[in-house]
C-alpha cells in the first residue's frame, strides 16, 4: 500500500474525531484515580479500578480488542497477530490539592489551547493520544503485518507492582515505547532509592506532624502540633526561613504550626519548596534535644537538593525528603533519591543507610536505564519525529522514572512537545496542549504502522 495514502487517511480519521478524543480525556480526568485502600478486584483502590475500567470500555467503543490483566492493567490491541510493539502508559495519578489550583483539579476546564486537570499530562493526555492512534490505524483499514498492543497500567506512580505482577507470566513485545515525558525519545532514565525510617522521640514536645502525601512529590504543606513551645520561639526560628510561608494558631495548650511551600516533581525538587525540610530545619532548631530531628536536619538541609548531606557526588542523585510524620512518640520519615546514569543506584542505598539516630529500611531500588542513542528504535523514532514536525531535537536523558524502565530496550517517546506549554506535572495547574493531543495521536499512529508494517496488496 501506498504509505502517504494510508498517513492521509489516519489524519483524516484524526482529524474527525478531534471533539471525541477531548471530551474522553476530559471523561478520565474526571476520574480521581489516585492510589486508594486494596479491594478485592481492586488492588490500588476503587477509583483507579474504575478508571481501568473505563478505558476498556473507551477502548472497546473505538473497535480495539481488549483484555484484562488482574484489575492491574488493561491491554487492547489491533489484530491476533504476533505483537511487535508495546506501547506503556498509565492511568493512575498523584494526589492534587485543590487549594493549589486556579480550579478544582478532576474538573477539567479548556483555556486558552490547553486542557487543564490532574492527570491531564502524566500521563492520561498522550495515553488517549495512543489510543485514538490506535483506533485510527484500524479505522483506516490498515492491514498491519504484525500486532500492536496499548497497555494502560494503575500504578506507575506508586512503585509499577502492576506490571512487575504482569510480567512473571507474561512478556512485552519485542519494541516498547513509553509515552511519559517529552518528545522526540528520551533513552536514559534515572535510577530510584525509596527510603523509609521508624523511629522514637524523646521528649513529649510534638504531638504530631503530618507531611507528605507521595513518595514522588516535593511537599507543598507540613503541619506540627506541638506542646510547651512558645509562640515567640516559633516566630523567631521559622520567620529565617527562606521562601516558605507560615502559619501559626493555639488549640487545646498546643500550638500548631503550618508550613506552605511549592509541589513539585521529586524528578527535578529544585523547582519546588519542600515544607518538610522547611518544618526539620524549624523543629531541630526548637528541639535541640532530639538527636533525630538534628540528624534529619543536617542530612536534608532545606533548599539542598543533591545528596549534599550524605556527600554524593555533584551530580549523582536528587535527594530528596519527601514525608514526615509523628504521633505517639513515634517518628517516621521517608525519602527518594533519583540516581544519575553512570551510578549504581545499589552503592549509593548503601551510603543512605548510614543513618546515625534510626535504622533505614530500603522499599525500592531501580538501577538508572539507558538505551544506545544508536539503536536502530532510537532512529526509527528520531526520523518519524523530525519529518512530522521538522524539529532537529536529539535523543535526551529524561531525569524521571518511567515504565520504560521494564524492558532493557524501551524507551520514551512523547508526549509533550517541547516548549508547547504543558506543564504541572505532580504539581498544580497541570495542563496538555490539545494541539499536542493530535500532533502525538498521529506520531503514535505513524510509529504503529512502521513498526508493525503493512501487508503487500
Amino acid at each position: 500500500m501506498d504509505l502517504t495514502k494510508i498517513d492521509r487517511a489516519i489524519d483524516a480519521c484524526l482529524a474527525a474525531r478531534r471533539q471525541d478524543m477531548i471530551r474522553l480525556l476530559a471523561d478520565w480526568i474526571r476520574i480521581p484515580s489516585v492510589r486508594g485502600e486494596a479491594q478485592p478486584d481492586a488492588p490500588y483502590g476503587a477509583e483507579v479500578e474504575r478508571m481501568l475500567q473505563l478505558a476498556g470500555k473507551s477502548a472497546h467503543a473505538l473497535g480495539l480488542k481488549t483484555e484484562m490483566y488482574h484489575h492491574r492493567v488493561c491491554i487492547t490491541h489491533q489484530n491476533d497477530l504476533p505483537r511487535k510493539l508495546g506501547i506503556l502508559c498509565h492511568l493512575d495519578v498523584v494526589a492534587a490539592d485543590p487549594t493549589q489550583w486556579a480550579a478544582p483539579p478532576f474538573n477539567p476546564q479548556i483555556r486558552d489551547g490547553m486542557l487543564y486537570g490532574r492527570g491531564a499530562l502524566d500521563n492520561k493526555g498522550p495515553g488517549a493520544a495512543a489510543l485514538y492512534a490506535m483506533a485510527a490505524v484500524r479505522a483506516a483499514g490498515v492491514p498491519l503485518r504484525y500486532d500492536a498492543g496499548l497497555y494502560f497500567g494503575t500504578n506507575e506512580e506508586t512503585g509499577m507492582a502492576d506490571f512487575k505482577s504482569y510480567l512473571i507470566d507474561h512478556a512485552l513485545p519485542p519494541q516498547v515505547i513509553v509515552p511519559d515525558a517529552c518528545f522526540p525519545v528520551g533513552v536514559s532514565e534515572r535510577g530510584r532509592i525509596c527510603l523509609r525510617s521508624d523511629t522514637a522521640l524523646h521528649a513529649d514536645a510534638i504531638e504530631s506532624v503530618c507531611s507528605g502525601t507521595s513518595m514522588n512529590i516535593i511537599p507543598d504543606r507540613a503541619t506540627a502540633v506541638l506542646r510547651n513551645i512558645r509562640t515567640s520561639q516559633i516566630d523567631a526560628v521559622f520567620a529565617q526561613i527562606p521562601e516558605i510561608r507560615y502559619e501559626r494558631a493555639e488549640s487545646d495548650g498546643c500550638v500548631i504550626v503550618t508550613i506552605h511551600g511549592r509541589s513539585t516533581h521529586s524528578a527535578h525538587p529544585q523547582e519546588g519548596v519542600n515544607a518538610v525540610t522547611a518544618l526539620i530545619a524549624g523543629l531541630a532548631q526548637l528541639l535541640p534535644q532530639e538527636p533525630v530531628l538534628a540528624e534529619l536536619a543536617t542530612r536534608f538541609p532545606h533548599g539542598a537538593f543533591a545528596g549534599e548531606g550524605f556527600g554524593l557526588p555533584t551530580g549523582a542523585a536528587a535527594l530528596s525528603l519527601v514525608q514526615l510524620e509523628a504521633a505517639d512518640r513515634r517518628l517516621t520519615w521517608a525519602a527518594e533519591a533519583r540516581v544519575a546514569p553512570g551510578y549504581a543506584a545499589s552503592a549509593m542505598a548503601s551510603r543512605l543507610q548510614e543513618f546515625r539516630t534510626a535504622p533505614v529500611e530500603i522499599t525500592q531500588l531501580d538501577e538508572p536505564h539507558t538505551v544506545d542513542p544508536n539503536a536502530p528504535l532510537v532512529q526509527q523514532l528520531q526520523r518519524i519525529y523530525t519529518d512530522m514536525t521538522g524539529r532537529a531535537n536529539k535523543p535526551y536523558d529524561l531525569d524521571a522514572s518511567t515504565y520504560a524502565h521494564l524492558q532493557p530496550n524501551a524507551v520514551v517517546f512523547g508526549g509533550v512537545m517541547p516548549g508547547d506549554g504543558s506543564g504541572g506535572a505532580h504539581g498544580a495547574n497541570e495542563c496538555y496542549a490539545l494541539n499536542t493531543l493530535m500532533l502525538a495521536a498521529r506520531m503514535f499512529a505513524r510509529t504503529i504502522v512502521q513498526i508493525c508494517g503493512v501487508q503487500d496488496e
